[in-house]
């Protein structure tokens, strides 16, 4: 983690400074799993774009209201979390592996990211929605509603745009939104 002198000395403490929305797509299918970006103004997602990201954020800080991380040792990490009106404050251990942070605890979940070129934490979740186009003339459950999920280790928004059409059989010209939220936690 970082060659510099203070990288060595523990504790190390990063806390919530701010929100980061800049990753942002939308997409028209062009076939059942393939997409052209459109701009994100255009349509339903656009009129409604940004009261989408505002609920995004909200369910986030709701569901994961991470208050501090603080490295600890070169393989302890002390995690504060707030849960409605229940307070977390654990110590476990990590690992670096392949120049990630694993939190062992966390085991295969990528929700809780380690930037280690800014130095920071991060909460990660994605959206997705998607709209039925002009031919799908009884949308099922799939449609017209949003989920919000932790992100992938090294995902990008076209990986999440295969994913999202991977998951349902959706139609030529359904429009898919996809857009990152990012709780970013950078050291004190």
């Amino acid at each position: 983690m970082g060659c510099g002198k203070d990288d060595e000395q523990f504790p190390k403490t990063y806390k919530y400074s701010h929100t980061d929305q800049t990753q942002q797509r939308q997409y028209v299918l062009t076939s059942p799993l393939t997409g052209s970006e459109i701009d994100i103004n255009t349509g339903s997602f656009g009129a409604y774009w940004g009261d989408l990201k505002e609920q995004a954020l909200e369910i986030m800080l709701v569901a994961f209201e991470l208050k501090q991380i603080d490295l600890l040792s070169e393989n302890m990490v002390r995690i504060q979390i707030q849960f409605e009106e229940e307070f977390l404050d654990t110590t476990v251990s990590y690992s670096i592996e392949d120049e990630n942070l694993v939190i062992e605890s966390l085991g295969n979940s990528d929700l809780i990211g380690y930037d280690e070129e800014a130095d920071e934490f991060y909460v990660c979740g994605l959206f997705t929605a998607v709209i039925p186009g002009p031919n799908v003339p009884n949308p099922g459950q799939q449609y017209n509603q949003y989920d919000v999920e932790e992100c992938q280790d090294g995902a990008n928004l076209n990986d999440y745009l295969h994913y999202v059409v991977g998951l349902e059989d959706y139609m030529p010209l359904d429009t898919v939104g996809i857009f990152i939220t990012k709780l970013v936690y950078p050291k004190q």
